[in-house]
């Protein structure tokens, strides 16, 4: 029985295939590099090179010897044939003898060139001299370039232009982005220090209170005493709250143990009691049932502290003659407890409200001060934060906090 052997012939690539293949997908070095790679053995030219322009200045991108890549050659374009690129319509070919044409031109003198063929590349939006690309070879052309040649070169031109032009974006980019970033730090900075001196306010206003008192000795021993023992007791917080935010904000940890919401609340209303007395506040709030929360208690307090101290601020801004209210409700569900907090204060303007949940935006008088710190211990503890006010008609605050 006769057989037939088979056997698969590879064709030949075609330059514009071989150009797609070692362009493709690539990106800054790369790019150049595998673009004065694929000129050499399309062209079947000795040398490759890729540089930049300005004024008469350059900078070597790539620069090859048939396979390999020359990485060390500095090519000044002063005075040789690459100036000659941008001229008419920037497709140049020098035929003759480089070195006789440039005999101070160490570079064709030394590798002996003899054919040049140089692309001006310019910019696509303001025509300015942005590259050379240029292939060299150590004897003369003996055909003139093919049509197909010719359209390789000024496609290997377009290529690179676009590739540096984007590079040169994102090099503008990543500058806005790092002035960006500075300017953001700054407001960061602003905001913690901001967030800071407001948890610090309340502590200090009660011990210059019971200072004052203790000053007129209009008290017994035994209240003077009880006043030294809260003062002591607001001193030490207020180093805790320096301590524990400066932390926190450093970084972002938390210290998770297992704490009543009940508890917590107690704490925060105790907090706040003296702003609450002094602007007639009242506060009422029920739970259904016991909650333990595994979080970080103090900042859990820290932040519905804010919460609490801008229901206040609403409230003394708004011009209704009703009863200053600030109404806490509970409800644990099987994964997390909602927490709601009502005011009936001034409330906040539509306007505004579309960008309050953002953090570092403010609202003067309403929400802001402190807010963003807020944020930051809420989404901390796998939490979220929503929002709902009406100009005049009070706020609701709406917190999430998973029982886990």
């Amino acid at each position: 029985m006769a057989t037939k052997e088979l056997t698969h012939q590879t064709r030949p690539q075609t330059p514009l295939q071989l150009f797609y293949e070692t362009t493709s997908n690539k990106s800054g070095v790369a790019l150049f590099q595998s673009v004065v790679l694929a000129l050499c053995e399309i062209l079947c030219m000795k040398y490759a090179h890729i540089a930049t322009v300005d004024g008469n200045l350059c900078e070597t991108l790539a620069f090859c010897k048939k396979s390999s890549l020359l990485d060390n050659i500095q090519y000044n374009l002063q005075g040789t044939p690459c100036d000659k690129a941008f001229d008419g319509e920037n497709f140049v070919i020098f035929s003759d003898n480089l070195a006789s044409q440039f005999p101070e031109d160490h570079l064709i003198t030394d590798m002996n060139l003899g054919t040049y063929i140089g692309l001006g590349l310019r910019s696509y939006n303001t025509n300015k001299k942005l590259l050379i690309l240029a292939v060299y070879d150590d004897k003369p052309l003996s055909t003139p370039l093919t049509q197909e040649q010719q359209v390789i070169l000024h496609l290997f031109g377009e290529k690179v232009v676009r590739e540096f032009e984007l590079r040169q974006s994102l090099d503008e980019l990543r500058a806005t982005h790092k002035i960006t970033n500075q300017l953001t730090n700054a407001n960061i900075a602003k905001e913690v220090a901001t967030g800071i001196a407001h948890e610090l306010n309340q502590p200090l206003s009660a011990i210059n209170l019971y200072s004052e008192g203790l000053l007129q000795n209009t008290h017994s021993p035994e209240q003077n005493k009880k006043a030294i023992e809260k003062i002591a007791m607001l001193s030490n917080k207020c180093g805790t709250i320096i301590n524990r935010v400066k932390s926190f904000v450093q970084t972002g940890e938390l210290t998770k143990t297992y704490t009543s919401l009940s508890t917590i609340l107690a704490n925060v209303i105790d907090s706040v009691e003296h702003e609450l007395t002094q602007n007639e506040v009242q506060v009422a709030y029920a739970t259904s049932e016991e909650v333990l929360l595994y979080v970080d208690a103090f900042q859990i307090q820290q932040a519905l502290i804010n919460l609490f101290t801008n229901s206040i601020h609403a409230l003394c801004e708004a011009s209704s003659d009703d009863i200053k209210q600030i109404r806490v409700e509970m409800s644990p569900h099987q994964d997390h407890v909602e927490i709601r907090l009502f005011d009936n204060g001034s409330g906040i303007a539509k306007e505004r409200l579309a960008h309050i949940t953002q953090p570092f935006i403010s609202d003067k008088g309403s929400f802001g001060i402190g807010l963003s710190l807020v944020y930051s211990i809420i989404e901390a503890h796998k939490g979220s934060i929503r929002i709902e006010s009406e100009h005049g008609k009070g706020t609701k605050v709406i917190l999430q906090l998973p029982l886990t």
